[in-house]
């Protein structure tokens, strides 16, 4: 940060040298000195309340006043000095119309290269402008809550010292209630909160939800105020009085109330029961979970949820959220949560002696953070960069060769008495026209583009990495306010890129030979040393450092979807839905569930239905510990090895196309009496019973039935189906039957012999026939689950496929326009060398061996910032190398092959030369 501070006061104090010198020797020590006060007071903050924010603003105000100081004050009688000054400076801005008026002209006489020019910017432009509002959203934007720095989210902290593991938990109601009621904290208020979902059916037709199960405190934490009613208040905290009231939110108050004021008092049902809408949340607020569509007390959690979630001491499902009191730093409260960890174990104490557990914080600004999403976004920030290099590098190309045929008009210019200044702004005018045409078309790419990456966004983006904290949502990737004064500032730097040294090298001609030999004296050498072969050079490096990147990414997900995953994808429908708590049919909802099967299979072209939980999706019923194994060596407590826990249904494995290794699979039989039964995966046998035969075992894990014997029998093991991403740990797994656990909310499969999407009417319909206020859930494939298992990969890679073809296509149109006015450069040597009997293959070699040459040095200078820069996507690469020779040697072919093609019809073009009119020339 001691750098960061220093380059800003620097860069302050250089601001004001705009003013007049008597000002800066008066004020500007005061000035420097409140400057670094106040961005003391701004370090650590965000957005536009942060250090780099004031430094730009401060800056800024610095020039501006000073420039306008130095207006007002004008030359003072007698001062020979300041008359010169000024009049140096009218000579240096002077006929500045005069040159914008004749650069618009300039660019009318060549419409064919203006509109290229200004569509090159375009795609540039456009593709920095549509990443920079996903970088907004993701990583800029501060939190959207009144004084948000004060917002901290309080954890439990598992160790478990023997493995050096440590794990960041949710709290359970009961240990909350401890850390709540603690005395003095520097935390206050603080509020609990936890996302369920759940089905609203009236008024209305059923619908599946995202409610947000929260304390009193919850909305007075955040500051959120209602835009009708109230929140939450002490009467949501009495246990003996459970409050049955829910706030809607402002969606769900338009789209079933139609925004009736009348709507407050009134009851909707909530699985299954009725609540009292108490007040309506503003417009945008979605909860801390995110997508919340209502929200209801903890102590209704009981009526409408799980009784466990109240009463349940290990039930961890609830996030700890407060507001740091007046005075009170962030360390200071850090302290003081850290020492009330040993109050809430002994409060309740662990079950488990291998763990330790303490209590923690965490800035909410901090916790928002999204690995993954902002390693995606910088990703796609380097890449949108390049293409704008890239663009920049090509269009230079073309303003520099045009600069060398009209290479006589600045001679003319500065003969007549032009400065070199006027002739390089003139110039730098041209190309910032250009710039300005471009980023406008820019931005209305950009708004497509944006729609199009708020589409591709992968839904696990929008949370924080462990789904703690939602902290976006895909319509805040948008062109706003902000990303147009982004584009104007690029825009205005890609100007100056793409004009600087064709204006340098127009206002520096040699004026005698080139009045005397016209455009012919500004011809350079060529070659690799040659300027336009040096801009083919860096466009083929560039292209090639995103075509490498792309290739590496490709094959990781090639590599990721290629792995055996243990099941048959195709034609598969997945959905859930859950039963009302007070309604008749869930006091039996494996008869519901049974029967809803029954029906779901006379449907044509169903082929098989079940229960189960969807591969890929992760474990239904979370990770436990196998605890003891009939017959085998005692396991100590907590130590033995872990294993997932998935529900199935009678027709599980025949539905997902599971093949049966050994045993029996599961059916009608088992779950109806006290011993339970299961099947196991390959990867459990192999650990739980190596060399020898599980069928006919029994294990204990963590995970007991009540009235159920401990020991599971094992009647059967299936291979290994993947649950969780291809690249994480891939456990050993139990299947229970659902009789098991009987549960009101469950997971369904259908098989169909055709497109699964097609029976979905249907199965709605059925499940309304057999209830009315339930309503499906999460409905998709599981090809499509498949697909979305490489979600954060499959957009960078296709975004780093577009930005590859664009910077290929700038790659070939820059070398196609550099080689056909080296061409035209050349006529005269080229037709000589055709009437000296040179064969026309010998002249397109020629002119192809430039271009070669050219794109072999951008070839080598590409390869090491691609091995270089393949390291930024270290944690996107899946069994891939980081330097895969292929990738390499496949990008380099490719870039070569494109410059080749790019350079072969201009050079074709020269072998139709005459020689005759060469020698006249001559």
């Amino acid at each position: 940060m001691s750098v960061l501070r220093t380059l800003a006061e620097q860069l302050f104090r250089a601001s004001f040298l705009a003013f007049p010198r008597r000002l800066r020797v008066a004020f500007a020590e005061e000035a420097r000195e409140a400057f670094r006060a106040d961005l003391q007071e701004r370090e650590g903050a965000r957005g536009r309340h942060g250090p780099l924010w004031f430094t730009v603003r401060a800056t800024a105000n610095a020039l501006r006043e000073g420039i306008r100081e130095r207006i007002r004050r004008g030359p003072l009688p007698g001062h020979g000095a300041t008359t010169q000054k000024t009049t140096r400076r009218k000579t240096m801005w002077g006929g500045l119309g005069l040159d914008v008026r004749h650069a618009v002209r300039s660019l009318l006489r060549s419409p064919g290269l203006t509109v290229a020019a200004v569509v090159v910017l375009a795609l540039g432009l456009g593709a920095n402008a549509t990443v920079f509002s996903a970088l907004k959203s993701t990583v800029l934007a501060p939190l959207p809550y009144a004084d948000a720095e004060a917002l901290v989210m309080a954890d439990i902290v598992a160790f478990r010292t023997s493995r050096g593991e440590r794990r960041v938990m949710p709290w359970s109601y009961p240990k909350f209630q401890t850390f709540a009621e603690a005395e003095g904290r520097l935390l206050d208020p603080v509020a609990g909160y936890g996302g369920r979902t759940g089905t609203i059916s009236a008024p209305g037709d059923p619908e599946r939800i995202h409610v947000e199960v929260v304390t009193p405190d919850y909305f007075r934490v955040l500051g959120v105020d209602m835009v009708l009613g109230r929140g939450f208040g002490p009467a949501e905290g009495d246990p003996a009085n459970p409050p049955m009231v829910v706030v809607v939110s402002h969606g769900v108050w338009e789209s079933r109330f139609g925004a009736d004021r009348g709507a407050l008092g009134s009851d909707v049902i909530l699985n299954g029961r009725p609540v009292t809408i108490v007040g309506v949340a503003p417009t945008g607020f979605d909860g801390l979970s995110g997508g919340a569509a209502a929200w209801v007390p903890v102590l209704a959690s009981e009526a409408l949820f799980n009784r466990f979630m109240i009463r349940g001491a290990r039930a961890h499902w609830m996030r700890a959220v407060g507001r740091l009191t007046e005075g009170t730093s962030f360390e200071e409260a850090l302290a003081q949560i850290e020492s009330m960890g040993a109050s809430v174990e002994a409060a309740y104490p662990s079950s488990d002696p291998g763990w330790e557990y303490s209590t923690s914080a965490r800035r909410l600004s901090d916790v928002r953070v999204n690995g993954r999403a902002s390693s995606v976004v910088w990703l796609l920030t380097a890449a949108a960069l390049l293409v704008l290099l890239v663009a920049c590098a090509n269009l230079s190309g073309l303003l520099l060769a045009r600069s060398r045929q009209k290479g006589r008009d600045g001679a003319v210019r500065l003969a007549v008495g032009a400065s070199r200044w006027r002739v390089v702004r003139g110039t730098l005018v041209e190309s910032l026209l250009l710039a300005l045409a471009g980023g406008a078309l820019g931005v209305v790419l950009a708004i497509w583009g944006a729609r199009g990456l708020a589409l591709l966004w992968p839904r696990r983006f929008l949370s924080s990495t462990d789904r703690e904290l939602r902290f976006m949502s895909p319509d805040a990737i948008a062109v706003d306010g902000s990303v147009l004064a982004f584009s104007v500032v690029i825009s205005v730097a890609a100007a100056v890129a793409v004009g600087l040294w064709p204006a340098l090298r127009a206002s520096s001609v040699n004026l005698a030979t080139t009045l005397k030999d016209g455009g012919a004296a500004s011809r350079g050498r060529r070659g690799a040393l040659d300027p336009r072969a040096m801009l083919v050079a860096a466009q083929v490096g560039l292209a090639l450092v995103l075509v490498v990147g792309t290739g590496l990414v490709g094959s990781s997900i090639v590599r990721l979807l290629g792995e055996e995953r243990g099941f048959n994808a195709e034609n598969v429908l997945v959905f859930s839905y859950a039963l009302p708590g007070s309604s008749a049919v869930s006091e039996d909802p494996n008869t519901f569930h049974d029967e809803f099967r029954e029906r779901l299979l006379r449907i044509p072209s169903v082929e098989h239905v079940t229960s189960g939980c969807p591969p890929l999706r992760g474990h239904c019923w979370g990770i436990t510990r196998v605890d003891a194994l009939e017959g085998g060596e005692p396991i100590p407590q907590g130590e033995g090895p872990e294993i997932g826990i998935t529900m199935a249904g009678d027709t599980y494995f025949e539905t997902l196309g599971v093949r049966l290794l050994s045993g029996r699979a599961l059916g009608p039989e088992d779950g109806l009496d006290g011993q339970p039964t299961g099947v196991i995966n390959e990867r459990a046998a192999q650990i739980l019973f190596p060399g020898g035969d599980p069928v006919g075992r029994k294990i204990q894990v963590g995970v007991t039935g009540d009235g159920k014997e401990p020991l599971v029998e094992i009647v059967g093991v299936v291979e290994n189906v993947m649950y969780d991403a291809p690249d994480q740990e891939q456990f050993a797994e139990l299947y229970y039957s659902h009789r098991e656990f009987p549960d009101r909310a469950i997971w369904m499969l259908i098989r169909t012999s055709g497109n699964p999407m097609d029976v979905v009417p249907m199965v709605r319909n059925e499940l309304t026939q057999m209830a009315t206020d339930v309503a499906l859930a999460e409905l998709t494939t599981v090809e499509e689950v498949v697909r979305g298992s490489v979600g954060d990969r499959r957009l960078l890679f296709t975004l780093m496929v577009v930005f590859a073809a664009l910077t290929l296509a700038l790659s070939a149109t820059g070398t196609w326009g550099v080689v056909s006015n080296s061409v035209v450069d050349r006529r005269r040597e080229l037709g000589l060398r055709l009437a000296l009997g040179a064969g026309r293959q010998g002249v397109i070699g020629l002119v192809l061996r430039a271009s070669v040459r050219a794109a072999a040095v951008g070839i080598v200078g590409g390869t090491v910032a691609a091995w270089t820069g393949s390291r930024l996507l270290e944690a996107f690469l899946y069994e891939t190398s980081q330097s895969d020779p292929l990738a390499y040697g496949l990008g380099a072919a490719l870039l070569m092959a494109v410059v080749v093609a790019a350079a072969w019809l201009p050079a074709r073009r020269a072998t139709r030369v005459d020689p005759v009119e060469a020698l006249r020339a001559q």
